[in-house]
């Protein structure tokens, strides 16, 4: 028999080649060599052959391509290398490829995606502790100055205060002095009153003190 390579069919009805005789590897050296030479790659081009053929014969569901990693390492290398494949080992690398691409695609748009969650979570968490922070603060504001108020029109020495003889003005001035006098710690507080104050003061026709008032309430 003088032929140097013999077909037959495959398990998917493809035909393969093989070598005729055996003593071709041991009278052909530069055969020798490139099987040598190429070992790997032709385990490599195994592994993929028959790969591809089971993809072939499961309707070519993507989860019989070749995984990330080194599955698929080789077979790129292998086609690198310029291993000649035939159509359906090309169209089953370049499948591969492919789903590896959109996966990759898919997880990079997923940790975007948990980023820009995390982030917007973030930022609500700062604002709500912003928010709370601020009611807190309105809140003892007010009740400060409801205090306070309270604290000024309670007749506490009647002979001090003359009975019903206490006048708008008399309050005013003594509330406008216990606010720089008992209040320096408590700075919105302290605004909130002068500026109530001031207000006050304009009701009552005396317009100097009322815009001193203000002033200091704006520069607390």
């Amino acid at each position: 028999d003088a032929r140097l390579l013999v077909t037959e069919l495959g398990e998917a009805g493809r035909a393969h080649a093989s070598v005729a005789h055996e003593a071709l590897f041991r009278h052909w050296p530069r055969l020798v060599e490139w099987l040598e030479s190429n070992r790997e790659l032709l385990r490599i081009r195994s592994r993929v052959r028959a790969a591809a053929e089971r993809w072939d014969e499961e309707q070519r569901r993507a989860e019989f391509l070749l995984a990330q990693g080194k599955p698929l390492a080789e077979a790129l290398a292998l086609r690198e290398a310029g291993v000649p494949l035939d159509p359906l080992e090309r169209e089953f690398v370049a499948a591969s490829e492919a789903s590896m691409r959109r996966n990759r695609n898919l997880r990079r748009g997923a940790i975007a995606a948990l980023a820009l969650l995390a982030l917007a979570a973030v930022v609500a968490a700062g604002v709500a502790l912003r928010q709370a922070d601020i009611a807190r603060r309105e809140a003892t504001t007010a009740s400060r100055t409801s205090e306070f108020l309270a604290s000024l029109f309670a007749v506490v020495d009647p002979g001090e205060s003359r009975g019903s003889q206490v006048t708008a003005r008399e309050l005013l001035d003594r509330g406008a002095s216990k606010i720089r006098t008992e209040l320096r710690g408590e700075p919105l507080v302290r605004a909130e009153l002068l500026n109530t104050m001031g207000m006050a003061y304009s009701g009552l026709g005396l317009y100097e003190p009322a815009l001193a008032l203000t002033a200091e309430a704006l520069a607390e």
